[in-house]
């Protein structure tokens, strides 16, 4: 795969560790994405207060706007048609889910996903439009100092790139409830089907980490990201980050190249991917 990797030191400011500040910011964007979860973009943006102050109202503005919800409405079974017509279960995930895919804790999984679907495409949305927003950064990169980037390619997504990816499933696996359904009446039952959603979370990722290797996958994500860049003059409220506002509120910290690279150039294609994984463990 076509990647390119950071040799980083910037590490998320996550929620438990951050000031009041930033984690009013947390809480606006939660909010506005209807998470109960800070994604784990935002708490690298988070390392930097007065960038995430920045962008945060205007992201909530665009997420609490009727005519952006709408916007993602009309994307999104476009999107959704084009990761089922071209990212195929394998046969082990098809038998899996004639198995259990009526199964209430699953029932209620993917509900759960159908939500999430909608929440990565509009970070999708959020993290192109902030790229094309800092359309200076390659210009402002060759000012930076050589040890901070890297231009490695890798084959294969890393560890970190992982976490991103494969997120929302891990965080919503906890959170599933079942519902007392007549078919799951006695406890034998209830602890075997709580074995379910990993064992088919595992299936998904091994076959997306598979997937992910794949020339349509990439075609498919360029394509994605096409629609995107397409429809983003449709978004109700225009994000603004100028590189030179971004140098100016971020440049006193010393991982902000770090920040830089990921927010022009790894954050946009990682919340496509992220948003195709949770279309791909969908069951529609």
């Amino acid at each position: 795969m076509d990647q390119f990797s950071i040799n980083m030191t910037l590490l998320p400011n996550l929620e438990e560790r951050v000031s009041t500040e930033v984690r009013s910011n947390y809480e606006k964007i939660k909010k506005a994405l209807d998470l109960f979860y800070t994604p784990l973009f935002f708490t690298y943006v988070g390392v930097f207060p007065e960038y995430l102050n920045y962008l945060t109202d205007q992201l909530v503005a665009n997420l609490q706007n009727p005519k952006f919800n709408t916007l993602i409405k009309e994307t999104k079974e476009k999107i959704y048609s084009l990761i089922k017509s071209i990212l195929f279960k394998s046969e082990e995930i098809q038998d899996w889910l004639n198995r259990y895919e009526n199964s209430p804790s699953f029932y209620n999984f993917q509900k759960d996903l159908e939500k999430i679907f909608t929440v990565n495409l509009k970070l999708v949305f959020i993290f192109i439009a902030l790229r094309e927003a800092l359309k200076g950064w390659a210009v402002a990169a060759k000012k930076l100092p050589a040890s901070n980037i890297s231009s490695g390619r890798l084959e294969t997504p890393s560890t970190k790139d992982k976490d991103f990816i494969f997120e929302d499933a891990l965080v919503l696996l906890p959170s599933t409830r079942f519902q007392g359904s007549p078919d799951l009446a006695q406890s034998e039952k209830r602890a075997i089907e709580k074995d379910l959603l990993p064992r088919y979370i595992f299936l998904c990722q091994q076959e997306f980490n598979q997937l992910m290797k794949k020339e349509e996958f990439l075609i498919l994500r360029g394509g994605i990201e096409k629609i995107i860049l397409s429809t983003l003059p449709l978004m109700p409220e225009k994000i603004v980050s100028p590189i030179n506002i971004f140098y100016k509120l971020n440049e006193k910290y010393r991982d902000f190249p770090d920040l830089l690279y990921l927010m022009s150039e790894h954050f946009p294609t990682l919340a496509v991917q992220k948003m195709m994984f949770s279309g791909f463990m969908k069951n529609s």
